[in-house]
């Protein structure tokens, strides 16, 4: 595990200028402590090499998850870690796929990883696999025949009351409902549809604290508001212009009462709507540059708060922030810059009081306050790590390290078979006689070895057969071999002539109609048409 970078700092919740006097900075804490935002201290976490797409955590606290464009899926555990913030598990659930959604059940003992498959993997709290759904038939026009997927899975989430009960949001239009019993098959199905009918992918997920109001936000800007009853998932409010056309609806989120939901655009835009009545927006905030598909808007727990982040540019200068709303007015209170870099994925643990931020320089952020929060960042920031001991050593030449054949990449068969192509596959069994059932070559010395001898003959009884049966220099005349025998069988008939002695004693031929027969066969024959190599076919 690489080893994370840590920072404990406080943050400037103001821009004035560092030449301001200690009231203002005052000023500024007692705004920050009266929003109740756990937002003074920070600890970072060099999670990925490239931007975070995924994070969530269980609801006691205790551990967390990300996943990047790297493909990885990295476990924190806060009860094992010190101040150098190691993860516990890092896995790659698909080869080569990047990860796009994480989500922890409600007793927190499994959680689903999305990737940009067709497949959903369910996996323990540890990160052993559990199972995966299957694949569907994408040669099926009609989409609720086929029993899984048929494109990339972008988003999932897990029924709050229902254990087992997990749905699932594809590229593919449809919103799925499974049971983590027998995932081989999902239990109900919707299309998403724009107002032409054509297909619209859903890029983000969201259900009420009920389970019975589903809200998905589609990829060309439309949310569609979905009821789940009786283990049936059926549309009720599509909403087509709910986000500018030709972008992408990144976020819904949908408040405890039920009542009221929240939707991010690519559009820019911070859209409050109402369940009930979804035509109209109740309210909407512009300008927050948004250009990344996975940016998070969501509530915080008093749902007093609404949060956002905002995205940079290549290549620009300034910070993302996170940008803070009045849940009851729909104006903005704060904003809190992070970094340079986007701020992403947003999580507000109502249990810790912390708020963990994912952002595009593949780092996680967890920012607290040591007089509101509990646990958490609190126990491992403030953990020191092992310090050196004089009498720590290393020995040999390798620097103590052990290197066994068979645990290098290089040497095992399983590796090297998952990571070549069929075509190399096929190329190296040929290459193996046994493998591909190749024929013995013919003989190259003139004895012959181990019972072989030289021509197509394999064995010395091949080639006597051989020799026997075939001959292809004959030193006479077959048929006059064969009438060396006509006086001896005329003398001493055996077969034909012994029958009819006593009912045909002489012989009768019919020459005519031997004649006859043979005129027909000509005749025949000189109907077929002839083949001239001269002429052409026309």
């Amino acid at each position: 595990a690489a080893a994370a970078v840590v920072a404990v700092v406080a943050v400037v919740v103001n821009d004035d200028d560092d030449d301001d006097d200690g009231d203002d900075d005052d000023d500024g804490d007692d705004a920050t402590e009266g929003l109740g935002i756990p937002i003074s201290h920070e600890i970072c976490f060099d999670s990925a090499t490239k931007l975070i797409s995924a994070l969530d955590m269980d609801v006691s606290g205790a551990r967390f998850l990300t996943g990047s464009y790297d493909y990885k899926v990295n476990i924190y555990d806060f009860g094992g870690m010190d101040a150098r913030l190691n993860y516990v598990r890092s896995f790659e659930p698909v080869a080569n796929h990047p990860v796009r959604a994480l989500k922890f059940t409600p007793t927190g003992d499994m959680f689903l990883v999305a990737t940009g498959s067709w497949q959903v993997r369910i996996y323990d709290r540890g990160g052993t696999l559990l199972g995966e759904t299957n694949r569907g038939d994408m040669y099926i026009v009609d989409l609720t025949k086929t029993k899984a997927h048929v494109a990339t899975v972008q988003c999932g989430l897990w029924h709050p009351s229902e254990k087992h009960t997990f749905f699932t949001g594809s590229h593919d239009s449809t919103v799925r409902s499974w049971t983590s019993e027998k995932p081989k098959e999902s239990v109900s199905v919707v299309k998403c549809r724009s107002r032409t009918g054509q297909r619209v992918g859903v890029l983000s997920l969201c259900i009420d604290k009920k389970g019975s109001t589903l809200i998905a936000g589609g990829e060309d800007g439309s949310i569609h508001v979905m009821a789940y009853a009786a283990n049936k998932l059926r549309l009720l409010h599509p909403i087509h212009d709910a986000h500018a056309a030709n972008t992408m609806v990144t976020s819904v989120q949908i408040n405890r009462a039920g009542d009221e939901f929240i939707s991010r655009g690519t559009d820019g835009t911070l859209k409050w709507w109402s369940v009930k009545a979804p035509k109209t927006a109740l309210a909407s905030v512009d300008s927050l540059p948004n250009e990344h598909e996975m940016t998070d808007c969501i509530y915080s727990p008093d749902d007093k708060l609404v949060l956002t982040g905002t995205s940079l540019s290549r290549g620009q200068d300034g910070s993302g922030l996170i940008v803070i709303f009045d849940n009851a007015t729909k104006t903005k209170l704060q904003q809190f810059g992070v970094s340079n870099c986007s701020v992403l994925r947003l999580l507000w643990h109502p249990r810790l009081n912390q708020l963990l931020v994912g952002s595009s320089d593949g780092k996680v952020r967890m920012y607290f306050d040591p007089k509101r929060s509990f646990r958490g960042a609190l126990m491992c920031a403030s953990r020191p790590a092992r310090k050196a001991d004089p009498f720590d050593l290393q020995f040999g030449d390798v620097a103590g390290t052990i290197i066994a054949p068979h645990m290098l990449k290089a040497y095992r068969e399983e590796e090297n078979k998952r990571g070549r192509s069929a075509k190399r596959r096929m190329e190296k069994a040929r290459k193996d006689p046994v493998a591909s059932k190749r024929p013995e070559p013919p003989m190259d010395n003139k004895s012959g070895k181990q019972g072989q001898i030289l021509g197509y003959a394999r064995t010395y009884s091949q080639y006597l057969a051989k020799k026997i049966a075939y001959n292809p220099n004959p030193e006479e005349d077959p048929r006059e071999a064969i009438l060396k025998h006509a006086e001896e069988a005329e003398k001493n008939p055996k077969f034909v002539t012994n029958a009819y002695k006593k009912t045909q004693p002489e012989p009768e031929y019919d020459f005519e109609g031997l004649q006859q027969l043979s005129k027909e066969e000509d005749e025949e024959r000189a109907k077929k048409r002839k083949f001239d190599p001269s002429k052409r076919p026309v």
